[in-house]
């Protein structure tokens, strides 16, 4: 099945309705989606191909933001807020963290260890004190991706 921009035009209870069609579709056969609404791209699809002058300028699958947070080990990256942020040696030393990176003024971007969870992490940072206020599975940054492979920078 071949769509090109599906949602275009679309309230949003439309919107909701047709990416619940092209996921029930997905199921059952093969769907290619065309459209420059990155975000559409996003919420519905696993895998995508940037296209420039009809040349493919980057191929890959999309997980993160597919599944929930600890269900996938494709998805081992989190972005966790604290209220009382720890040192990056201290939340190295937690069972659940293998990395730990800033991710802004407030954020951290924390690469679970192989073995751990979502919910591992975060029971640890509240039994800590650490003052957990989000933890979120970051989405694929496919703006970003866009933006690198047409050789431009994305804006902030």
């Amino acid at each position: 099945v071949i769509l090109d921009e599906p949602t275009d035009g679309l309230d949003p209870v439309q919107i909701r309705d047709m990416r619940a069609l092209i996921r029930d579709l997905a199921g059952r056969c093969g769907i290619v989606l065309s459209s420059h609404a990155l975000t559409e791209v996003q919420a519905v699809c696993s895998r995508v191909i940037i296209l420039r002058d009809g040349r493919a300028l980057h191929q890959s699958e999309l997980h993160a933001g597919s599944r929930p947070a600890g269900t996938d080990n494709a998805a081992k990256t989190l972005f966790v807020r604290l209220a009382r942020p720890p040192p990056p040696a201290e939340m190295l030393g937690l069972p659940a963290v293998a990395a730990v990176e800033s991710a802004g003024q407030d954020g951290l971007r924390v690469q679970l260890a192989a073995d751990a969870t979502a919910e591992m992490l975060a029971t640890t940072l509240v039994e800590r004190g650490f003052g957990l206020l989000e933890l979120t599975t970051p989405r694929s940054d496919l703006e970003r991706m866009f933006f690198a492979s047409i050789g431009a920078e994305a804006a902030t």
